[in-house]
């Protein structure tokens, strides 16, 4: 695992979306942390923050779903320390944070733990994998609070 305190030189932000301007924690720290937590090889990760409309766009492009997403992850070394890229809709990680009747920081944090364990193989594309997920991200949520 890569043990580096400067967290610009292994996860890049690119914020590219205007719905939402503040965030209560530095966001590039968070997923350093969960990065950590699950003593990961990183490589470098970039996080990308879309409008609703483009992360939809990516949704159709690559899995053929014509509706927005909160997260979409790419592991683009998958046999080798982690190179992704993670997208993210602030947008409809906002909108889903008032359906689960939560806060938007526990969504987006959730979210952001979520997509990392995509790119560490992680699946959800049935409700066993979900349901095993789900728990995963929540240990993992409770022990960064």
């Amino acid at each position: 695992m890569r043990n580096n305190n400067d967290t610009d030189s292994i996860i890049l932000l690119n914020n590219e979306q205007n719905d939402i301007t503040e965030f209560t924690f530095d966001i590039q720290k968070y997923a350093l942390q969960v990065t950590e937590y699950l003593k990961l090889d990183i490589n470098y990760i970039e996080l990308t923050l879309l409008p609703s409309e483009q992360i939809k766009d990516l949704n159709n492009q690559y899995f053929n779903v014509d509706s927005p997403t909160d997260t979409i992850s790419f592991n683009l070394t998958p046999e080798a320390a982690i190179t992704g890229d993670i997208y993210l809709s602030p947008k409809v990680i906002q909108d889903n944070s008032r359906q689960f009747n939560t806060s938007f920081e526990t969504e987006l944090k959730t979210v952001i733990i979520h997509s990392i364990l995509h790119l560490t193989g992680e699946k959800d594309d049935s409700q066993e994998q979900f349901q095993q997920m789900k728990l995963k991200q929540e240990k993992i949520l409770e022990k960064l609070r």
